[in-house]
């Protein structure tokens, strides 16, 4: 199959080593709804095929081994602007469902930090939601942090405990305004901005 004829637009992808599994979101929607093929990566084959329901349009994925769950990172819509998006957590002993809930739209990060049992979710609508996993089938959403304006890579690090977010120069608005000769329209700098993990 050559590349330009290929239909599946996979992004969202969760690595097991020690498991021998490879978790790929399908972006595509079929027959109503998008899914996750489960790869055995010795064998080198799919294994799975699971669905992905509540949260279409996977982009991101994470993964916490050691408590058996997926968490798939859905754009509703495939925008990077369509707020919000989904978290979906699934059991990776047998595909289901445990929980959907809403995060920021554009989804583009999700990192799992088992220490904490936090979640991280940045999306393209300028926003870092942080998840805890109360038990292995319930999660709450701690809060919201602003990052910026289409700011949606960044990265955990876990010996820091830090959060770096990148936030990429683009326009911002201002109310029109002649009084004092400004513009409509101003240009924000790329800048990093870093958050410390609060207990």
């Amino acid at each position: 199959h050559g590349i330009k004829n290929r239909r599946d637009t996979s992004r969202a992808i969760a690595l097991d080593p020690a498991a021998n599994r490879l978790y790929a979101g399908m972006g595509d929607i079929v027959n109503g709804e998008s899914v996750v093929k489960v790869v055995d990566t010795a064998k080198r084959e799919i294994v799975a095929v699971w669905s992905t329901a509540g949260g279409p349009q996977p982009h991101v994925a994470g993964l916490d081994a050691a408590h058996h769950r997926l968490f798939m990172g859905s754009r509703l819509g495939g925008g990077h602007n369509v707020d919000p998006g989904k978290l979906v957590i699934m059991n990776t002993d047998d595909g289901k469902v445990v929980q959907t809930l809403d995060a920021p739209g554009g989804g583009d990060e999700i990192f799992c930090d088992a220490p904490s049992k936090r979640i991280y979710f940045s999306g393209s609508t300028g926003t870092l939601a942080v998840f805890h996993e109360d038990d292995p089938d319930h999660f709450s959403l701690l809060g919201k942090v602003p990052t910026g304006a289409i700011a949606k890579s960044g990265i955990w690090i876990p010996e820091m405990k830090r959060y770096y977010a990148a936030v990429p120069k683009h326009l911002v608005q201002l109310i029109p305004t002649t009084k004092y000769g400004i513009k409509d329209w101003i240009t924000e700098e790329a800048h990093m901005m870093v958050f410390e993990e609060i207990q």
